[in-house]
């Protein structure tokens, strides 16, 4: 995954959602975000446009961190990266 900056190289984990159409993106990263620990990074690969704000809606309604999206239009079809940092530690 070329293009993309610098913040980035942080993520933990890597999740290449690429084709998937809403709400998978939404679930995968709401059961991803249960297990997470505090401070833990995403980044999620999509080319679901819609995902954008499926995505930021969900960290918004659950407290977690849209660090960063950017969108890259190389290769085709243009992709969006998001990086999510867990804010929660989920509950036992």
């Amino acid at each position: 995954m070329n293009n993309i900056s610098e913040p980035f190289n942080s993520a933990g984990e890597q999740l290449d959602a690429r084709g998937w159409l809403c709400p998978q993106p939404v679930i995968a990263v709401r059961r991803w975000l249960q297990q997470a620990a505090v401070g833990q990074r995403l980044h999620l690969v999509i080319t679901d446009p819609h995902g954008t704000v499926d995505i930021a809606a969900l960290c918004a309604r659950t407290s977690h961190h849209l660090v960063c999206c950017e969108q890259v239009d190389e290769p085709q079809p243009t992709e969006w990266h998001i990086l999510i940092e867990s804010a929660l530690q989920a509950p036992e």
